[in-house]
């Protein structure tokens, strides 16, 4: 479930750089931003997961 929503994020702020909606920098900012948060709520699952 995460995986999708991280998908849809990234596709969402790859059409905002590709309309200059958003500029390079911020776009590597964010993208990355994006990886720890995802990265997180995984770890976070996946512990939950171990307790059952």
């Amino acid at each position: 479930m995460v995986i999708a929503y991280r998908s849809k994020t990234l596709n969402l702020i790859i059409i905002a750089k590709e309309l200059n909606y958003v500029s390079e920098e911020d776009y590597d900012r964010i993208r990355k931003v994006i990886e720890k948060i995802t990265n997180k709520i995984n770890s976070l699952r996946n512990y939950y997961l171990s307790k059952k």
